[in-house]
């Protein structure tokens, strides 16, 4: 914390109008899983301790929750987050604005699996975010093929690629795009410039509409949790376009306004 304020007290002399964030909080509620680990309430605790709340105006964090239904996950996300916040007002200051600086997955975690599935998982994780306008910044999304002290390849596939690193040839060729990227790519594609404006109700398939200043018009995201579903929407127009997961597009047609979709834990755009 001591050394944020310092950084951000040298960037305001500069430029006075910054707004400079910390202190990258991992983990947003659960403590240290080891006896040596801080955990990030701890560590944020201690940084509001050493003053940061006067310098800094935004929290950085990285939004790890130990909850699996998207439903869960965001109950914990926000009570987190707006812990973040009370902390601020505590002081007498304006909430800090709301930076996610890293988030993804990993291949090597059981819930996982498949780059495949992990790209899902990635953009499942950004879109709730964004449905439920809970970070003022974008994220830095990682997506490594391993984790841990001992396989500590990490950084060889930070951005969506896999390693090139001498015994690791299986994983592919250095800075080769793998599903997880193409999944980010498309999703990217289709959503810049969109804003969120509700949540559909569905039964089993989680649907959130969008507008979208770049094509002009209405998008609907589509994802479920586990399971394969098949629905009919009544979308009052004779053809949409749906992209798939990695951004292909495809126009359907319409007689009567009705279209069925086939969704399933990847997440596909009208």
């Amino acid at each position: 914390a001591k050394a944020v304020r310092t950084a951000a007290k040298a960037m305001k002399e500069v430029y006075p109008e910054a707004i400079v964030g910390g202190p990258s909080v991992t983990g947003i509620s659960k403590e240290g899983t080891y006896d040596t680990e801080i955990g990030g309430k701890t560590f944020f605790e201690q940084a509001m301790e050493a003053g940061m709340w006067e310098d800094v105006k935004a929290v950085t964090f990285h939004p790890y929750v130990w909850r699996v239904t998207p439903e869960e996950y965001m109950q914990e996300l926000e009570e987190g987050l707006n812990y973040y916040k009370q902390e601020y007002i505590k002081k007498g200051v304006e909430p800090p604005k709301l930076w996610s600086t890293e988030a993804g997955r990993f291949t090597a975690q059981s819930t996982v699996g498949t780059d495949k599935n992990k790209g899902a998982l990635v953009c499942r994780q950004i879109l709730l975010m964004k449905t439920h306008d809970l970070i003022d910044a974008p994220f830095g999304i990682f997506s490594f093929d391993r984790s841990g002290i001992i396989d500590i390849d990490q950084e060889n596939t930070y951005g969506h690629v896999s390693s090139g690193a001498e015994g690791l040839e299986k994983y592919g060729t250095l800075y080769y795009p793998t599903e997880a990227f193409l999944s980010v790519a498309g999703m990217n594609y289709v959503m810049a410039e969109s804003e969120f404006k509700e949540v559909l109700d569905t039964a089993n398939v989680y649907m959130s509409r969008y507008w979208s200043d770049k094509f002009n018009q209405d998008i609907i995201t589509l994802h479920t949790e586990k399971t394969e579903e098949s629905i009919t929407l009544n979308l009052g127009t004779d053809n949409v376009t749906l992209y798939d997961e990695y951004g292909n597009a495809e126009v359907i047609n319409s007689d009567n306004g009705e279209f069925q979709f086939d969704v399933d834990t990847n997440v596909s755009y009208i």
